[in-house]
């Protein structure tokens, strides 16, 4: 058996335990809980909050009050420099950079025996689902480009004790020992790219270059706009491919590469084309790609669909840096909580104190925050993003994501992006436009304004934008009643509508990298506060705003 195929087993196996493991949720949960009390009793954390003696979750509910990141703050500096025993038995072998698409990146610790006996298991069971449709995936080296892992030669940075710092992508899934040996994608020519490529573009170059000669079926992504900046890298890096492949070079240097001539030709025809070279065109047999779907990316999702042409489209697993939410098993937007993975509470949306409903305990439809507990020192630890309850298997909610909890304000609004998601969307079915990406920018003007800023696709008279203005204006006063008071007190203007030319937000994100956010974890953001920085550089770039 090979190691692709061994892989595979190991992946139905995980699968098949998580499975089992969702008819008796509640217990499970439960035990998850007792297993990390017990184990991180004897810290510094666990003896202030007398872990000791808790025997249930009631118990750990009294012991430990909800904390955000702030407030976890002393605790998990404390670890970053250094002190053992604080929040864990154990030390950490890494911190893990968040994305930082809130606020300045975060540093978390990650313990081996977290990496080992949770995560793994994790990456498994995300695996298992395109395994079982696609058995093939397995079993060809070269049919898979995989862009969830990317192994670095170095870390980003090292704690002040010595622990290095990365980003998940990042973390050593590859070892000699690791379960996850053989993963799809993890053999092929371009993978991984050399480590002398440090920047995005160059290690997209590199896979792109080598995979066009290739029969490749599938893509895996950590979120839609990895997809859409591949396939606009694809596009616009066409001539120096086909000159590259016909000559049997890497970026015009010899790389031990044949000449390939006749498929030089075959793409330059295709390039020709009106949409230029794209990931439909290139590999015509395509059969799946997979990415994160939360609910505030579902126009990048459908985009990456057009421009990729795949048979299939599964999500990928909801997943942050603190830990894995949710791991889909099928095509449905909606995955099952990951029980196996951390102990979950959950907040209501609509609520301002601090009593938590449990994973069975929810209702199909409602809109809740995730609390989370794990064994690598976060303990009733809010997330900060907002879930909506789809349905159940067994005892346990398959869950989506809606979008973050965090609010903005000029005033008193408190703008969340589900009401921004939920307006903006609205707001095009009423004015007969099709569904578009977009975001919603705060504008500090006299008053303040919230521009919702689209990427529509054909020719909008004026005259429907500011219907559409008046639309989303309309849908924030009926979602957010605090928005409406501003706008009755004239301490906000109207909200109005924008276009942007294709390709701006992937723009926008390319810009975050640049800045140093990491390219494969850098995700949408619905509201987005930065949009007063960019905005007018794009409106230089196209004109005016109509």
């Amino acid at each position: 058996m090979n190691e692709g195929a061994e892989f595979a087993h190991r992946a139905a196996t995980c699968r098949e335990s998580f499975l089992a493991a969702l008819q008796r949720g509640r217990l499970v949960q439960a035990e998850v809980l007792q297993a990390i009390v017990d184990r991180q009793a004897g810290t510094e954390f666990g003896r202030f909050h007398g872990l000791a003696s808790v025997r249930n979750i009631d118990d750990f509910r009294q012991a430990v009050p909800l904390r955000t990141y702030e407030e976890m703050s002393p605790w998990l500096q404390r670890v970053y420099a250094g002190e053992p025993g604080i929040l864990t038995s154990e030390p950490p072998v890494h911190f893990v950079l968040s994305s930082g698409t809130t606020a300045d990146a975060k540093r978390l610790p990650l313990t081996g025996s977290r990496l080992s006996r949770e995560l793994y298991a994790c990456w498994l069971i995300r695996m298992s689902t395109p395994l079982a449709m696609y058995p093939g995936l397995a079993e060809q080296t070269d049919s898979v480009v995989n862009l969830v892992l990317s192994p670095r030669r170095m870390p980003r940075g090292w704690s002040p004790g010595g622990v290095p710092e990365v980003v998940f992508s990042e973390l050593p899934w590859l070892t000699d020992e690791s379960p996850l040996r053989g993963m799809p994608g993890t053999a092929a020519p371009w993978f991984p790219p050399p480590p002398a490529l440090e920047t995005f573009d160059q290690r997209a170059y590199y896979t792109l270059r080598l995979a066009v000669e290739h029969a490749v079926k599938a893509f895996f992504a950590m979120n839609p706009l990895v997809l859409l900046t591949y396939a606009r890298c694809l596009r616009e890096l066409a001539p120096r491919i086909i000159e590259d492949v016909h000559n049997g070079t890497m970026n015009g240097a010899a790389a031990g590469l044949s000449p390939n001539p006749a498929r030089a030709r075959a793409l330059a025809a295709l390039a020709g084309g009106p949409g230029g070279l794209r990931p439909r065109d290139v590999w015509a047999g395509l059969e799946l790609i997979s990415c994160w779907n939360p609910i505030s990316g579902a126009a990048f999702v459908r985009e990456a669909q057009e421009l990729f042409g795949a048979t299939s489209f599964l999500p990928g697993p909801y997943a942050s840096s603190e830990a894995v939410i949710a791991l889909p098993l099928d095509s449905r937007p909606a995955a099952p909580l990951a029980i196996l993975n951390a102990f979950f509470e959950f907040l209501p949306e609509e609520s301002e104190g601090t009593d938590t409903v449990l994973a069975h305990q929810l209702e199909v439809g409602r809109t809740y925050e995730v609390v989370v507990t794990q064994s690598s020192g976060l303990y009733r630890y809010r997330l900060g993003d907002l879930v909506r309850v789809a349905d159940f298997i067994g005892m346990v909610p398959t869950i989506e994501v809606v979008g973050r909890k965090a609010t903005f304000s000029f005033d008193l609004e408190k703008l969340t992006d589900y009401q921004v998601l939920e307006a903006g969307n609205r707001g095009l079915a009423q004015c007969g436009l099709a569904a578009a990406p977009f975001c919603c920018v705060p504008i500090p003007d006299q008053p303040p304004r919230y521009v919702f800023v689209y990427e529509l696709a054909g020719a909008t008279l004026p005259d429907q934008l500011t219907q559409l203005g008046q639309c989303l204006d309309r849908q924030l006063r009926t979602l957010n009643f605090l928005y409406d008071l501003c706008r009755q007190r004239n301490s906000l203007a109207m909200a109005s509508a924008e276009i942007v030319p294709a390709g701006t937000f992937r723009w926008v994100r390319e810009l975050r990298v640049a800045a140093g956010a990491s390219a494969l974890q850098t995700k949408e953001r619905i509201l987005d506060p930065t949009g007063a920085a960019w905005l007018p550089k794009i409106r230089q770039s196209y004109g005016p705003p109509l």
